[in-house]
């Protein structure tokens, strides 16, 4: 064990820490020219600084070198343990250290940055400050389930290349977490580790053969035991970061376009919103659409109503202010709001496509089997499915806990993400939510399915060909939408995730959130005679009050 203090050629006096060693064996600190370019320096059994976490290692380890040399630095540690470097820059742990006072340290960067803007961030902190002394690098995880190790590796060199000709005096060095971290995501851990140990080990002997310096490190073993770490986040008993608040990325990839989706979902919301409210007010208003058909039509709009305003309202505030954070209890209820809504439609059209078999097939026992109180429980049945199934599987949501990294890749809170982002274990619930999303999709798409296909064999039993052409033209409306509806939640939650899929998730989500409540009221209202005439009735007495 290494104790006492060490004397470098720069005159100031810097204690040394126990179970600290050097690489080469010696003194444990040496200048910086007695480590070349290109010689990495390990550094084992790391024990006990200030804040725990890799970053304040790399950040110790390089301020004891280079501080008689350099005054400022800056930290570029952009994955989850950040808040190490901020901590050092605001706690005098330099001082602490034996450090000159006169050195500045400046923490660059925010919660959930990505290398795409590492870049920019330091060249505008340049031009309000001019260029560092000093930058400290870390690889963070929130790149890693981004975009693969080539293609990451590719962008950070070509990044650093591009920072190293804007910044010809500054020194540049890569911090390199040697072993393995299995509590960053709950599935894959093996392979999201191997990508970043690759992409590290390059970028860290990229950077020493330009002249830099690469350190690799071990993690700190801490021994802290508040359940606060300094910046106010709290840990678990496992010395586990607990993150409060998730990130939806949404659409931030593509920047130029944000006032054009805005403005779009915007349109999209109103006009479901405005759709939906006439047909309600339709069917409540006009004793002639009191019949169990319009009964379900309205329970539809009004579910169409909630469901989207669950998500569409968020998304807007989101594009509107770039303010992407959510409280990670406020996405678990967004989740289950979403997630029990779109367990009854996924009910409600399987009762409303029985209805129509019922009224078209069955026309002479209609009024038997389809009377107002069998209608009334078959409503109940469907919104209380939803409700009970989400309930269960949010109440398993509730009992996790969320260690890092914070973003979601998508723009509402559904459970994929979620399962991804845990740090505990998700067998279970993952099970629990198949099963229930297998039994709120299937079965239902199965009775809509073949309730279309007897309407169609029935449709083409008539006699008159425009009776026929006309039927069929509605029923292949419907049967589009609901296929598009079931198709989308059925490629989402239950078809096995691949690379292809991945990438059309947020598009398939976006047919059952965004697409199919907008052209449901229109394909169940401007297609149907008896809402029409409902219409005409309510416009006609509307003119009448206003003019009489």
């Amino acid at each position: 064990m290494l104790t006492g203090s060490w004397v470098p050629a720069s005159g100031l006096r810097i204690p040394l820490l126990p179970h600290w060693r050097s690489h080469g064996g010696g003194r444990p600190w040496a200048p910086l020219s007695r480590y070349p370019a290109a010689r990495p320096l390990a550094v084992r059994g790391l024990s006990h600084l200030h804040p725990p976490g890799s970053g304040s290692c790399s950040l110790s380890l390089f301020m004891l070198h280079v501080s008689g040399q350099r005054r400022i630095v800056w930290i570029c540690s952009h994955s989850i343990v950040h808040w190490a470097g901020k901590y050092a820059a605001s706690s005098g742990w330099g001082r602490h250290l034996g450090l000159d006072d006169r050195l500045e340290i400046r923490w660059i960067g925010s919660r959930g940055m990505l290398w795409e803007s590492l870049a920019p961030t330091l060249i505008r902190q340049a031009r309000r400050e001019g260029p560092p002394d000093a930058v400290i690098i870390q690889l963070g995880e929130n790149d890693l389930g981004r975009r693969e190790a080539p293609e990451l590796k590719r962008a950070m060199c070509s990044d650093l290349d591009y920072l190293r000709g804007l910044f010809p005096r500054t020194f540049f060095l890569w911090s390199d977490l040697l072993q393995r971290r299995y509590w960053r995501f709950a599935r894959h851990p093996e392979k999201v580790d191997g990508i970043r140990q690759r992409v590290a080990r390059a970028m860290g002997h990229y950077i020493s053969a330009a002249g830099g310096l690469l350190i690799q490190h071990s993690d700190i073993s801490f021994r802290m035991e508040p359940l606060f770490r300094p910046d106010g986040h709290r840990q678990n008993k496992m010395n586990q970061t607990i993150i409060t608040n998730f990130i939806l990325l949404g659409f931030s990839d593509h920047p130029k376009l944000q006032v054009l989706l805005f403005v779009s979902f915007l349109t999209i919301y109103l006009l479901t919103v405005a759709g939906n409210i006439i047909i309600i007010v339709l069917v409540v208003a006009d004793i002639h659409l009191h019949t169990p058909m319009y009964l379900f039509l309205g329970n539809l709009s009004c579910l169409e109503i909630c469901y989207t305003s669950t998500i569409l309202p968020r998304l807007l505030f989101s594009l509107l202010t770039g303010d992407r954070t959510i409280s990670v209890h406020g996405c678990i209820m967004q989740y289950f709001f979403f997630g029990s809504l779109a367990s009854t439609e996924c009910y409600l059209l399987a009762m409303m496509s029985y209805d129509r078999y019922l009224a078209i097939c069955r026309p002479l026992r209609y009024t038997y089997l389809m009377n107002s109180r069998i209608c009334f429980w078959l409503l109940a049945i469907s919104w209380m499915s939803g409700l009970l199934n989400i309930s269960i599987i949010t109440s398993f949501l509730f009992q996790l806990l969320f260690c890092g990294p914070s973003q979601i890749e998508h723009f509402f809170c559904d459970i994929e993400p979620l399962f991804k982002l845990s740090c505990s274990s998700t067998h279970l619930v993952e099970l629990v939510n198949f099963i229930f999303a297998s039994i709120d999709t299937i079965p239902p798409f199965l009775l809509t399915l073949i309730s279309y296909i007897c309407i169609i064999i029935n449709i083409l039993q008539m006699k008159s060909t425009a009776s026929r052409k006309k039927a069929f033209s509605t029923c292949s409306s419907y049967l589009i939408v609901v296929t598009l509806f079931y198709g989308s939640l059925i490629c989402v939650y239950l078809l096995p995730e691949t690379n292809t899929m991945k990438v059309l998730h947020k598009t398939f989500s976006l047919f059952f959130t965004v697409f199919t409540p907008m052209l449901n009221p229109l394909i169940y209202s401007l297609r149907n005679r008896e809402i029409k005439a409902a219409l005409y009735r309510m416009a006609t007495k509307i003119v009448t009050v206003a003019y009489p």
